[in-house]
């Protein structure tokens, strides 16, 4: 399982990376200058302007790492080691 997140990682950072440069810095501002505290921001602004990018990485990782899975299973015998 860890040797598939290491291996997954950069793709999902890839989808995860544009999709949180799109958030501009100046909603996050807004959102202090109203008086919302940093979580608040993370929760009220980032978080779902960023969740379908977040979103469509772990579906793309969760696809890619079920077709990889199926075939290290199928390799795994009950003799093998």
């Amino acid at each position: 399982m860890f040797a598939f997140l290491i291996r997954f990682m950069p793709y999902g950072m890839r989808f995860c990376h544009a999709g949180i440069l799109a958030i501009h810095r100046e909603l996050e501002e807004c959102g202090r200058t109203c008086g919302a505290g940093v979580l608040t921001v993370l929760r009220r602004i980032v978080l779902p302007l960023a969740l379908p990018s977040v979103i469509a990485a772990w579906l793309y990782v969760f696809l890619y790492t079920i077709r990889d899975l199926s075939i290290a299973i199928l390799l795994a015998g009950p003799g093998s080691r």
